[in-house]
């Protein structure tokens, strides 16, 4: 897509206000510079109300020893995110779809369709450190702020914060990658997932779980998607360049891992009426 002068002017406008803004941002891992549109706090505030909406349109699993799995991997990577400003909820939902998102401020919903493919408490310890290691990068916002200035108008950014409520939560809900009814999720980059991944294994490696087990998952998950619609693998692409990079980043998680105290392994298998 070419842009004329005016466009031009006007993107340019709009990234010098991101910096004045929000200054000068990087991302973890790669210190890529991120355009940052929005405060910690806006997005905080939507992570809450995106969860509540999710939560009541969903039917909450009553499986309880899955519940209390979710609880207890989720809280074990919840403590090496470093975010105790984050107020951590883990909802599991009965719901056959292989979906699983954390939002801002550590709102975590994870499907039952997902667990088969996790096997066991590693791999789901790779699906939620994945998904946490997107809000610390904060990745949903910057897909929210890439687009006011891609779309290049001021209006724009009013638009996403001054929509009525469903129209906001729609947006929102694509921006973090959320499969909903009304919206198709938007994948995140490749730049965003290689940050992920990398900041992933780490979380997963200190909370004591084999980081190993992140390129097994990643495996299956490709090949499930060869078997029809995964919702998951439509949100997280994967590539040769990114299995390269999950395996370069092994070393250090491997360290972490070694250095860990509470060597959990894969922990418990996960049993589903789906497995």
């Amino acid at each position: 897509m070419k842009f004329n002068r005016r466009q031009w002017i006007q993107a340019v406008g709009l990234a010098g206000f991101a910096g004045c803004c929000s200054g000068c941002r990087f991302a973890p891992e790669s210190g890529r510079h991120q355009w940052m549109f929005m405060t910690e706090h806006q997005e905080l505030s939507w992570g809450a109300k995106v969860f509540e909406e999710l939560v009541s349109r969903e039917k909450a699993s009553q499986n309880l020893p899955l519940v209390q799995l979710l609880s207890r991997v989720g809280n074990r990577i919840a403590e090496q995110a470093n975010r105790s400003d984050f107020d951590w909820e883990f909802e599991l939902v009965d719901s056959e779809t292989r979906t699983a998102v954390c939002l801002p401020g550590g709102k975590v919903v994870v499907s039952e369709g997902i667990l088969p493919l996790c096997e066991n408490e590693a791999g789901l310890a790779v699906v939620l450190s994945h998904e946490v290691a997107h809000i610390l990068a904060r990745h949903g916002g910057e897909r929210l702020s890439k687009g006011v200035l891609v779309n290049n108008a001021k209006d724009s950014w009013r638009s996403v914060t001054r929509a009525d409520p469903n129209q906001k939560t729609e947006r929102v809900m694509m921006a973090y990658g959320v499969v909903s009814e009304d919206s198709t999720p938007l994948p995140y980059s490749l730049s965003q997932e290689l940050e992920a991944d990398q900041i992933g294994v780490r979380l997963m490696a200190n909370a004591g779980y084999n980081p190993n087990v992140a390129t097994e998952f990643w495996k299956r998950l490709r090949q499930a998607g060869t078997e029809g619609t995964n919702e998951f693998l439509t949100v997280h692409t994967s590539n040769e360049r990114r299995e390269m990079s999950l395996m370069a980043a092994m070393g250090e998680a491997q360290q972490y891992y070694a250095d860990c105290e509470l060597k959990l392994g894969r922990g418990q298998a996960i049993v589903t009426p789906r497995s």
